[in-house]
């Protein structure tokens, strides 16, 4: 997968990991959250509920976008195959 490495963009493989980041970073947000509302600290705990919505969607986003490079390689490569 050549194109996304010359343009600079991640591959599929690096998406995934970046995913898989983001959805951990999110899990210990969420956690977090549920520890600071435990303690009666309902601010702070909103802020990390929001922090964690936005790292599960960026990590949503990075896998999509891996699952769509995968699916233009594998068209590219039938493309190639029948000409």
């Amino acid at each position: 997968m050549a194109v996304p490495a010359a343009l600079g963009l991640p591959t599929p493989a690096e998406c995934a990991r970046l995913a898989g980041l983001h959805s951990e970073r999110a899990r210990r947000n969420r956690e977090l959250a549920q520890d600071l509302r435990r303690d009666g600290a309902n601010v702070p705990a909103d802020l990390n509920e929001r922090r964690a919505r936005v790292d599960q969607r960026t990590a949503d986003i990075l896998t999509a976008y891996a699952r769509e490079l995968e699916a233009r390689a594998v068209a590219g490569r039938e493309i190639e195959a029948a000409e």
